[in-house]
This record gives structure tokens, C-alpha cells and sequence, in this order.
């Protein structure tokens, strides 16, 4: 899940970093990995079974920066695109759907991996009438994500307890870092590094 919004975009670099480190350095051959834009609209990518070559690793890479770029939701009054909106319900709710897939059913292990704040930023195109999503602390997953890891990065520390008590259930497991936490791959995500591509 990538938050491509104003309120999560201060740390892009960090996690852009981050994401390449995983993806050069710890997910082997034949790991499938999908990204899912998380703002106004959230969307699944085309998802990509890694084959152990260097052009196909730069090419997702590539598509991260297509990811982190913000999209605009609509005009304001004087015309201007707007950017704004985070349904980070919506995009969740995605990766979960995508991973429980039944043709995703043959993976002994699948993570949701989010950078993103968690803050569901309303869209403020028409300023009268603003579009609201769904906050996180009340949303409840599905049965499927038993499944499921969920990592989060940016969480905001003050929402970890609640989020907890609402998802440890839910998830096969939690873990919820706060802006600014530094990423150690190998302890948070319990991965052993391999040969690096790039």
C-alpha cells in the first residue's frame, strides 16, 4: 500500500528507500508483489511474480514512482486540479481482497506492507460538500485476513493501541511503526537477506 497524499508524502524518500532495499536485497525468486495505490481512489496494480532478473526489479521500481506521484481528484471552483482525499479503508480493503485471491491460495506466507500515515484525508474538491472516508479504528476485516500479516510504517504512535485492539484479532499478525521509526527489515518483517540485484 503506498499514500501517495500530502499528509504521508514528507517521508516518500525514506520509504521508497526502504521498498527497494525489500526488493533487491530480501524477496526471493517467485515472490508476487502487487502495489496499491492509497488515496481518493484507490487502484491494485498489475501484479509481478519475480523471475530473478535486474531489468524486472528496475521495472517495478519504476512503477513505485508512478505510485508515489498524486493524482488529482477533481477541480475546485476556480478551475484548479485538486489533490486530496485518502481512503486508506478502501485500499486495505483491497489487499486483502488481492491476497486472499484463490489463485494466491498456494503462498505459505503473505504480508500487507503499507507506507502510508493511516489518516483518512477527506476530498475537498467541492469545500461545501467534502467527501468523507471511513476512519481505520473503525474498520473491521474480514475473516480472511486471518491470514494475513499487516506491517505498517508512518502510523501516527497515538493510534497503535487502538489499532491493535481492533486488528490483533483480525490479522495473523500486527506491527504498527511510527513516522520517523526506522525500517530494519530483517527484524520487522523476519526476512533473511539474499543475493542483491542492484
Amino acid at each position: 500500500m503506498v499514500d501517495s497524499t500530502d499528509s504521508a508524502a514528507a517521508r516518500k524518500e525514506e520509504w521508497h528507500q526502504a521498498f527497494q532495499k525489500l526488493l533487491t536485497n530480501y524477496l526471493p525468486d517467485d515472490a508476487k508483489i502487487t502495489l496499491i495505490r492509497c488515496d481518493h481512489h484507490p487502484e491494485v496494480g498489475a501484479s509481478k511474480r519475480l523471475r530473478g532478473t535486474k531489468a524486472q526489479r528496475e521495472a517495478i521500481l519504476k512503477e513505485l514512482e508512478q505510485v508515489w506521484k498524486p493524482r488529482p481528484c477533481g477541480r475546485d471552483i476556480q478551475g484548479k486540479e485538486t489533490y486530496c482525499g485518502s481512503d486508506v479503508v478502501g485500499a486495505l480493503e483491497l489487499a486483502i481482497q488481492y491476497a486472499t485471491k484463490p489463485e494466491n491460495q498456494g503462498y505459505r506466507r503473505k504480508m500487507i506492507i503499507g507506507w502510508t500515515d493511516l489518516v483518512a484525508d477527506p476530498c475537498k474538491r467541492d469545500p461545501k460538500n467534502p467527501v468523507r472516508y471511513r476512519e481505520p479504528t473503525d474498520y473491521q476485516p474480514s475473516d480472511a485476513a486471518k491470514a494475513l500479516e499487516l506491517i505498517l510504517h508512518g502510523v501516527p504512535v497515538q493510534k497503535h493501541q487502538a489499532l491493535h485492539q481492533k486488528w490483533d484479532p483480525a490479522f495473523k499478525r500486527v506491527h504498527l511503526y511510527g513516522p520517523g521509526e526506522e525500517i530494519e527489515v530483517e527484524r520487522q518483517y523476519e526476512l533473511q537477506a539474499i543475493e542483491g540485484w542492484l
